[in-house]
């Protein structure tokens, strides 16, 4: 999240923790990054920028990251 294409200043969340503030199942992971944070968010939307294929990769790559048996 705060790689070379991340916005200025957006101060992505810790994807390493066992809390989530947006997301806490796959499908809602899925839906923000496919559909974007909204207005008050700066968290782009990917539908149409890359196939669901392999959003749901990148769910199952985020997933990997936290914390083993921590429910999201």
């Amino acid at each position: 999240g705060n790689g070379p294409l991340a916005p200025k200043d957006s101060m992505p969340p810790d994807l390493t923790d066992a809390m989530w503030t947006h997301g806490s199942t796959d499908g809602e992971i899925f839906t923000l990054m496919s559909n974007g944070g909204g207005a008050t968010s700066k968290m782009i939307a990917f539908k149409g920028k890359m196939p669901d294929q392999d959003i749901w990769h990148i769910v199952n790559y985020l997933r990997s990251l936290g914390p083993k048996g921590a429910a999201r």
